[in-house]
């Protein structure tokens, strides 16, 4: 059909010098092609899809003389040319983090040396003199006879998910210092009535510590805190509600409101309450002030006609 065909063609000389003869043998080498093509397309294949994870792989011989595979991510996130890692099996340390550097060195030869796996989390100083941090997975691979053939690693970047760790502890830092400096307690309680979280400076007020009621109900309360359970068990319930209420001697406004899951469901109530003694106390001193006399201190004429006029309207007098 005019197509190419692929062949091998051998010739071997069989004859004497006075009468020369050769042999030929011919070879079609389609099969071996076709074999290697599908080779080929599952390799290009296989590199697309590793290439296309969110995650570097690499290859290394055993003594790590020899890097045999880099995932063309690990350019993109720390911008040396994947090349150079490939040619100096030794690039990749100049990039680590001065920081980290002999840690890490010293993990990898003891890795190396035993042919355990290597686990690590580092620092990479970027071409532009920025800073990644990944997660490294190393194990040992073996051949079809069962020996080690080589050291094959995953390469996470995981800058942003530290970075996001270290907002959320510091957030939480200032929450503990807000707690510890405010006058006011934080409390969760799950749907059964347990107490699973309880601080803040507030519980000195009432001559109690965090440990008084993790772990207990709020069934478990002293009668005085009756008013208070009434509270938590409508929140229980599904309401949101403000009240404020006295303990020994103090007076606190509590919040109280819920956490539910994707179905509705209810899966804690969180309260906090504040110590307002001291506007409590404020109040009721303006309070009195205005409905008694300064100087004897018995009610006035103002309180004298609004008490009047409070039993008229309950008598229905006008």
């Amino acid at each position: 059909g005019g197509g190419l065909l692929p062949v091998e063609v051998t010739v071997t000389s069989c004859g004497t010098p006075s009468h020369p003869l050769f042999a030929g043998h011919i070879r079609d080498l389609r099969p071996e092609q076709a074999l290697r093509e599908e080779r080929d397309g599952a390799t290009a294949l296989f590199q697309t899809m590793v290439e296309g994870l969110p995650a570097a792989m690499y290859l290394v011989s055993m003594d790590r003389s020899q890097t045999r595979y880099l995932g063309r991510q690990l350019e993109s996130w720390i911008g040396h040319p994947r090349e150079q890692w490939l040619s100096d099996p030794d690039a990749w340390a100049s990039a680590l983090h001065p920081d980290d550097r002999d840690a890490v060195l010293a993990r990898v030869e003891q890795s190396t040396a035993t042919g355990e796996p290597l686990l690590s989390e580092h620092r990479f100083v970027t071409a532009t003199g920025g800073v990644v941090r990944v997660s490294v997975q190393e194990s040992t691979v073996f051949g079809a006879d069962g020996e080690p053939t080589g050291r094959l690693g995953v390469i996470t970047d995981v800058t942003a998910q530290h970075e996001a760790a270290r907002l959320l502890e510091s957030a939480h830092q200032q929450v503990e210092a807000v707690l510890a400096a405010a006058p006011l307690a934080f409390f969760i309680i799950d749907p059964a009535g347990v107490y699973t979280h309880v601080e803040g400076s507030a519980l000195e007020l009432i001559g109690v510590t965090p440990g008084y009621f993790v772990g207990r109900t709020i069934a478990q309360a002293p009668p005085e805190l009756s008013e208070f359970v009434a509270a938590v068990e409508r929140a229980l319930g599904g309401e949101v509600l403000t009240t404020v209420m006295a303990f020994g001697g103090s007076f606190f406004q509590i919040n109280l409101s819920h956490t539910s899951d994707a179905d509705g469901v209810l899966t804690s109530v969180i309260g906090v309450a504040v110590d307002i003694t001291d506007r409590t106390l404020a109040e009721r001193t303006v309070r009195h002030q205005a409905t008694h006399d300064e100087l004897t201190g018995l009610p006035n004429r103002w309180l004298f006609h609004l008490q009047l006029e409070q039993a008229m309207a309950r008598a229905g007098c006008t």
